[in-house]
């Protein structure tokens, strides 16, 4: 068993079916996270009415790799761990064991943040389900001294669809924006890349150029360079 007054964190470990107490945790702190301030500002404050048992919310963490999503929730631990806050990590492979962490730590006198990082589902995939124990409750309400802090590389866990991209268009559809299968939203010149790869791979690109306005930008030229593409600016 951990002792919850000695430990701010625990590792969640399948094969031995417990938790592991983390003994060189990362320092990092909220000083140190550069550009993201407001989101810094919504996830603090968030936490801080959890530890007030006041109403707060499971929170998902959005972005590119390397945007400081798993950092802020570390830097959260040590900021708040002396309030009573402690964080478990959870694989996403692990979250059918995510029941019986909650049994355990339920009638505890701490406040928890069950982390899981990296977190999506593919499609048919239903190892999401355990997530209810803690998000929904069942027969049982879900447990008052919880919530979820997940990060993701995608703004939706499970997809919608199973498509590689996406259109929306303004009203007179004379404009459209582009979102990839993360969610991110692409600009022209990733597009004009991935059509000509496509339309170069089917031998269907005429003359093994591509024609645009001088407003491209240098990687557009060095990714179909990269492909044997010529790229001319008019």
């Amino acid at each position: 068993m951990i002792n919850w007054d000695e430990t701010p964190a625990a590792i969640w470990r399948k094969r031995k079916g417990r938790l592991r107490a983390v003994v060189d945790i990362d320092p990092i702190s909220r000083q140190s996270l550069v550009g993201i301030d407001r989101q810094i500002e919504q996830i603090s404050g968030n936490t801080e009415r959890f530890l007030a048992d006041l109403p707060a919310n499971n929170a998902l963490l959005w972005g590119a790799r390397g945007t400081g999503k798993s950092a802020l929730i570390k830097a959260l631990l040590n900021q708040y761990k002396t309030q009573g806050l402690r964080l478990i990590q959870v694989d996403k492979d692990d979250l059918i064991d995510l029941p019986e962490i909650v049994d355990e730590i339920r009638e505890q006198p701490f406040h928890y943040i069950v982390f899981c990082d990296d977190l999506s589902f593919e499609a048919g995939e239903n190892s999401y389900k355990p997530l209810k124990s803690i998000l929904e409750g069942s027969i049982e309400q879900p447990p008052q001294n919880i919530l979820l802090y997940a990060t993701s590389n995608r703004r939706h866990l499970v997809p919608e669809q199973l498509q590689d991209i996406g259109f929306v268009f303004d009203g007179d559809a004379d404009r459209c924006k582009f979102v990839d299968e993360t969610g991110q939203e692409r600009d022209g010149d990733y597009i004009l890349a991935m059509l000509a790869r496509d339309l170069k791979a089917q031998g269907k690109l005429a003359g093994d150029t591509v024609v645009t306005t001088q407003m491209a930008n240098i990687g557009l030229d060095r990714s179909l360079r990269e492909i044997g593409v010529r790229l001319e600016r008019t």
